[in-house]
Formats: C-alpha cells, structure tokens, sequence
C-alpha cells in the first residue's frame, strides 16, 4: 500500500497532495533518488514527498508542512473545501463563489483551482476556452494581487460589498457596473 502526504508549504497556501516515501528501500526503486542517495546519504534524502512527475524533496516526518499522510493505493481527493483555504480575511488571490464564498489560491494557482472548481461544483464549461472562464461566465470573481475582476452582468452587489470590506478593488473602472444600477459614481 503506498502512502500519501497531505501538505501545505506555507500558512493560508493551498493543500498539496504527494506521495509519500519513508523506507530507503521505497526510495532506490526511483533512479533519481537512488542517485541523491548514494550521493548525499539516505538520511538527508528519505523520507521524501513526490510529486506525479517524479519531482521529489525531502520531508522530514515532523514537518510543519505535513497536515497528514494516509495510506491508500490511489492519491486521495480532496474537496475544494479542503485544498483551498477559505473565506480569508487576508484574500489576495483566489476565486469569489456567486454567494460571496471565496477560496483563496495563491498567485500561480487560478487555473487549477479554477479546474477543481468546476470539477466539485460541476460547472459547465461549454462555449468557454478554459476553466476560469467558464467561472467568470457562471458569476465567479477572480482575485489577482490584491484586485478583482468579473463579468459586470454577471456579479452581485453581495460580491462587491464583501471585496470593499477586504478592501479589495475592481481590476476596471466600476462605471459601468454602477450605472447599469443606478448606482452615483
């Protein structure tokens, strides 16, 4: 049975899933490894998480990054409820549900969150080139370093107000969005 951490690099980051390998004798069965180890010595190498493409590194059993590891044949799926930290009052990047849920993902991480989105939520992407469009077009805010950014027809003022209290602002001048209100600009 193989073994999976369940990690997170940094506080607030989205959960990561990787395999883990604690046994030097797991370990030399990978070419790569076998080469670090022999290299470096088995103790500064093993245990070690890695990734679906071989990229591995070293992860201490203690690590701070472990959120768990757990023994199964197949990777575990996580919900996006899990992965993706939610409802931060620091948002920075991330998605913004049509109810004002949010769900941030780092600065790099909008597609694929994106893509798990759609996955959990069942989302259509028809008629959309990818996933974060297919968001954009069921109502969805994207959040990038600090600004926001949808579809004018297709947000709510419930989403406006919870991004002016995380003093979050609009990529775009919201003049049209206010007019089509009657908002006073």
């Amino acid at each position: 049975m193989k073994k999976w951490v369940i990690k997170q690099p940094a506080k607030g980051a989205p959960l990561e899933v990787w395999e883990y390998i604690d046994s030097v004798e797991e370990a030399m069965k990978y070419w790569h490894v076998a080469q670090a180890i022999r290299k470096y010595g088995d103790e500064k190498v093993v245990p070690l998480a890695m990734n679906a493409n071989g990229g591995y590194h070293p992860i201490p059993a203690d690590s701070k990054e472990i959120v768990r590891i757990v023994a199964s044949e197949e990777p575990p799926n996580l919900s996006v409820y899990e992965m993706y930290p939610m409802n931060s009052p620091k948002l920075r990047n991330g998605w913004m549900s049509p109810d004002g849920t949010t769900f941030e993902c780092g600065m790099y991480g909008h597609i694929g969150c994106a893509s798990d989105i759609c996955k959990e939520f069942h989302v259509p992407e028809a008629g959309t080139v990818h996933n974060d469009e297919a968001l954009l077009e069921h109502g969805w805010i994207k959040v990038m370093n600090g600004e926001w950014y949808g579809r004018w027809r297709k947000i709510n003022d419930s989403q406006v107000r919870i991004l002016e209290k995380l003093h979050i602002k609009p990529l775009v001048d919201m003049g049209e969005y206010k007019k089509e209100r009657g908002i006073d600009a």
